[in-house]
């Protein structure tokens, strides 16, 4: 599988279509993370249209500049990623922050309503991986774990 043919299947799967497009009939979305791997799931996302990056968050001011860029958009521009989460505009999330991060982002973007697509590993713990499962169940949110090598419409991990 191609990084293009990825990008296209976990967008496709993170993302029911049928709960989170907007009125305009692209999926609003909100980047946490935009180093080197949170630079490549932005561009996945971007290549085929049917989202928009309406927020982005990172430490690094570069970062945020290279993304609003890229978004061909004017993102609102976050350095804490709870404001982010606060933000309406955004339906889903992607977290390609560094992995420590993941389970509690994780967790707080299905509190605040909104769909997840995180990059592996899911969590440091198991624990952690428990609870995360947890939440995604009692919140209801689609959610998706970037496992690129399990790719395939047979084997998707879906905790929902």
């Amino acid at each position: 599988m191609t990084r293009r043919q990825l990008a296209k299947t976990s967008a496709a799967t993170a993302l029911s279509y049928s709960r989170i497009l907007g009125a305009n009939g692209r999926l609003q979305m909100g980047f946490i993370g935009l180093g080197n791997r949170g630079d490549q799931v932005h561009e996945g996302f971007l290549e085929y249209g049917d989202s928009q990056t309406v927020a982005i968050c990172d430490l690094r001011d570069d970062y945020l500049d290279f993304a609003a860029t890229k978004s061909r958009s004017h993102p609102a521009r976050y350095k804490d990623y709870r404001k982010l989460l606060e933000n309406k505009d955004v339906e889903a999330v992607a977290i390609a922050s560094p992995d420590h991060w993941h389970a509690l982002m994780f967790i707080d973007a299905c509190h605040a309503g909104k769909d997840v697509y995180v990059e592996k590993p899911l969590s440091l713990t198991v624990s952690e991986g428990r609870r995360m499962v947890q939440v995604a169940n009692e919140t209801k949110r689609v959610v998706q774990v970037g496992i690129q090598r399990h790719q395939h419409a047979a084997a998707l991990p879906v905790l929902h």
